[in-house]
């Protein structure tokens, strides 16, 4: 190498500026080597597969410690789980624990599911907006968290957390039994105080199962509250008979970021009272984006929610007259307010299933 050429970087020629350590530049000409490469980390679908050998995806997961991340990108590649995972594979994962699990699909089965939502009829674009942004954007919720209303011998057996990189969306969710939980749920509360709002997610290296669907029991599944098959395909699983199965706390890191929803559930109280039976289209997913690990991000954006919640009423009022408007559930505790409703009633509702039937 000679001298003043970047190191480990793409070297741009033609008054382009080039790259410092690992990093990538780009100018009109392009090492064609590192290509692949910067295509890759750019996020490049086509160009995941130059990773790992297609025939086996996660051999890089079932031979030692790799990143959420890769994991996911390993993930995409499996046309066929009963093949690639016969059975639930040890695996050691790093990535930010997060207590909540994602609401939709996720990453796997977007696309899939999509065309199965009942398009409603809305009663401005306003509604039909926040509802399409919320669903496709992978927001998610906090109801296997719930400690305080529920004495210890009533709590489920299981906890859904999720194990995310950069973004609640590129995550995996992760089963946790209650003992790992009820520590987990302390330290949750712990990192939050520390940074000023009410729970944070926190770096962690975590060693348990990677898991499908297909390979819980149907009594399984009831215990996990896995309430539809969407929402669950892969997952890490620990179980709790098993010590290996553990979760470490890993050193902060420089650039402290993990993005995801807020969100409030809002209707008019008025119009549920007359009509007795909800519909996707008589209520409002409000929502922002914000930097979970950000005391600062997570007050401007909560700011920011009362906002909209206050420009909907002013809209509705305008149409159909004034009229308090009521909070039927909520993402986590990071947002103010008691949800009228229960965890089962809004899963029904979100999915928009036909016999869903609450009264307020």
């Amino acid at each position: 190498m000679e001298e003043g050429e970047p190191k480990n970087g793409i070297h741009a020629n033609n008054n382009s500026v080039a790259a410092g350590d690992n990093g990538n530049a780009a100018g009109r000409d392009i090492n064609a080597i590192n290509i692949h490469n910067y295509l890759e980390n750019k996020g490049v679908k086509p160009f995941k597969v130059f990773r790992n050998d297609p025939k086996y995806p996660i051999k890089d997961a079932a031979s030692g410690v790799t990143t959420v991340d890769n994991l996911r990108a390993d993930l995409l590649l499996i046309d066929d789980p009963r093949k690639v995972l016969p059975q639930p594979a040890p695996v050691t994962i790093r990535g930010t624990l997060y207590p909540c699990a994602l609401l939709v699909s996720g990453w796997w089965t977007r696309e899939q599911t999509a065309a199965n939502i009942k398009i409603p009829e809305w009663d401005n674009d306003i509604q039909s907006w926040l509802f399409h942004g919320f669903h496709e954007w992978g927001p998610s919720w906090d109801y296997s968290w719930n400690f305080d209303d529920e004495v210890i011998g009533n709590l489920k057996p299981y906890f859904i957390a999720q194990l995310g990189e950069g973004d609640e969306a590129n995550s995996i969710p992760v089963i946790i039994p209650l003992e790992k939980a009820k520590k987990l749920h302390e330290k949750f509360l712990e990192k939050g105080h520390q940074l000023g709002i009410k729970a944070a997610g926190f770096d962690v290296e975590i060693s348990g199962l990677l898991t499908h669907r297909i390979h819980f029991s149907a009594e399984e599944l009831q215990k996990i509250d896995l309430q539809d098959k969407d929402i669950l395909n892969f997952c890490i699983w620990l179980k709790a008979d098993e010590k290996k199965h553990a979760i470490t706390t890993r050193m902060k890191r420089g650039n402290d970021m993990y993005s995801g929803y807020l969100w409030k559930l809002i209707a008019p109280q008025k119009a549920l009272q007359e009509n007795k039976m909800v519909s996707i289209g008589k209520a409002y997913f409000v929502w922002e984006h914000t930097n979970f690990l950000s005391r600062d991000s997570v007050n401007y954006n909560l700011d920011s929610l009362e906002h909209k919640v206050s420009y909907i009423e002013q809209v509705h009022a305008n149409k159909h007259g004034k009229d308090d408007f009521i909070l039927l559930q909520k993402s986590s505790a990071l947002v103010s307010g008691q949800p009228v409703w229960g965890d089962n009633e809004f899963y029904n509702y979100f999915l928009n299933k036909e016999d869903t039937d609450v009264v307020i």
